[in-house]
């Protein structure tokens, strides 16, 4: 795949996401669908940016229902609940080779409570790493 978070989001990146650097572990998972993933750690979340060769169409069509359309710097998206974690959100961006990911956990130990709403900040988080990753062909 020609993006991969963890090595194409620079530290200056995952900070301005809110996120340690220094928290960076990866998470790749080679299935029938192959994901590059990265889980970085911020104050309030845990969060897991991945890159797949996952069809959009096919993640829009599994989430439709807890999720809604949008954009990220004009590229195609939807985010909604984690179908998983209540208190996660998961964001998708349409991409050349499939679709990049920003899936956030609002669950850790210490964090605020009570805790703020899963999808908060999420978008804007997408917003910084978009410019990183591949456009059309």
């Amino acid at each position: 795949m020609p993006f991969d978070p963890c090595l194409d989001i620079d530290e200056e990146t995952l900070r301005k996401m809110g996120l340690d650097p220094a928290t960076r572990k990866r998470r790749d998972q080679f299935n029938e669908v192959a994901v590059l993933g990265c889980r970085v750690d911020g104050p309030t979340r845990h969060t897991t940016l991945m890159a797949t060769n996952s069809a959009f169409e096919n993640e829009w069509n599994i989430a439709r229902d807890r999720a809604q359309l949008t954009k990220v710097n004009g590229r195609e998206a939807f985010v909604g609940l984690n179908a998983i974690n209540p208190d996660g959100c998961t964001l998708v961006m349409r991409t050349p080779f499939g679709e990049v990911i920003v899936d956030t956990n609002n669950l850790i130990p210490g964090a605020s409570d009570p805790l703020p709403p899963a999808c908060d900040g999420v978008p804007e988080m997408s917003s910084v790493i978009e410019p990183l990753i591949p456009k059309e062909n």
